[in-house]
């Protein structure tokens, strides 16, 4: 991916993790796994960031629970 795709879709990711977490903190766990699921798209596989996502997803899901999802999540984000 060249610099400035990576970048642009690094800023992306953060400013939807960071959505996600103050909704999360508001509890509005639906919003947030939305934007959870936002950020994803903007990361690549060997992003560090993407195992963060990755069990903020899982423990979004816990939190409406949805145990089977928060789980898959939970193993993906090792």
């Amino acid at each position: 991916m060249n610099s400035l795709k990576a970048i642009c879709h690094s800023i992306v990711s953060g400013w939807h993790s960071g959505r996600g977490h103050k909704k999360t903190r508001k509890g509005d766990f639906a919003k947030a796994l939305d934007h959870y699921k936002v950020a994803l798209k903007y990361e690549d596989n060997d992003d560090p960031g993407r195992a963060i996502t990755m069990e903020c997803l899982s423990r979004t899901y816990a939190r409406l629970e949805n145990y089977d999802a928060a789980l898959r999540h939970a193993k993906e984000s090792l």
